[in-house]
């Protein structure tokens, strides 16, 4: 299983050298930029970065000329790119603004149901039928995050059951 764990400390790390090198980082398939570049701008990436000088555009050293948007949105990107399994999101998407939040979800969730992204066709084509199943957890705290997400868990207080394992629990 391939697990990626993001977090706000996770979209800092970019080192020195092209976008497209950043992306590619760590990635077993070779993805065709033209398909990278179509997984950017589903995500939401700004054309500020897309438009420029696209996939060569230099990235500095933990992305400072980089906006914390973008940042974040290609550290996702990296993920997916990865072909990741599951997909573990702390907080991730509260930085970047509802509409882009909820339209990360939206992909998300396309790659949840189909178990791939659409625009990557290299990694569907070698995959074939038999993908494993996706899974992308998100914690969040702001409420529109939240009602976009398919199954809710809360968690409250915790109560101390101190009578639990007692020896009498045992003989009943």
């Amino acid at each position: 299983w391939q697990v990626r764990f993001l977090d706000t400390a996770s979209s800092q790390m970019f080192f020195r050298g092209t976008l497209i090198a950043n992306l590619r980082f760590g990635n077993m398939i070779e993805h065709e930029e033209t398909e990278i570049i179509e997984l950017c701008r589903l995500m939401g990436v700004s054309q500020k970065i897309l438009g420029r000088s696209g996939m060569q555009t230099q990235v500095m050293l933990n992305g400072s000329n980089l906006s914390t948007t973008d940042k974040v949105l290609l550290t996702v990107v990296r993920a997916l790119l990865s072909s990741v399994d599951l997909l573990l999101l702390s907080n991730l998407l509260d930085i970047v603004g509802e509409e882009k939040a909820i339209n990360v979800l939206n992909v998300l969730k396309t790659f949840v149901n189909h178990r791939r992204v659409d625009c990557l066709t290299k990694e569907n084509a070698s995959r074939g039928r038999f993908r494993k199943r996706k899974t992308v957890v998100v914690s969040t705290k702001l409420a529109p995050l939240e009602q976009a997400c398919s199954m809710k868990l809360h968690l409250g207080e915790v109560e101390v059951d101190e009578t639990a394992g007692k020896k009498e629990d045992i003989k009943n």
